[in-house]
């Protein structure tokens, strides 16, 4: 299991937007929303099957807005050893789109 957080600054829908424009390609997507007051929260859990393992990977991302600015906290699983570094990829996509929304959006 491999992790990334973070906080930044922007604009809540926007940077999901950018993952979302990601990591549309999976097989499966999932997502849960929640909000009250200046409150929100989304978490987006995508899978990809692997071949090598005969299994799925999955990425998980869950954002926060609050008063303070955007969390974000994405984690990638599944499969056995073999894999690991697919997981280490699917993370790395996550990681390389938050943090270019963090210089440029």
């Amino acid at each position: 299991m491999e992790k990334y957080e973070t906080h930044l600054q922007g604009d809540f829908d926007e940077l999901l937007a950018w993952l979302h424009e990601e990591f549309e390609d999976p097989a499966a997507e999932s997502r849960s929303d929640y909000s009250f007051d200046n409150f929100r929260c989304a978490m987006l859990v995508y899978e990809k099957y692997s071949f090598w393992s005969k299994g799925n990977i999955s990425l998980t991302i869950l954002l926060v807005e609050s008063e303070r600015g955007l969390f974000v906290s994405a984690v990638s699983s599944g499969g056995d050893v073999v894999i690991k570094r697919y997981q280490k990829r699917l993370l790395k996509q996550a990681v390389k789109i938050i943090e270019a929304y963090k210089r440029y959006g």
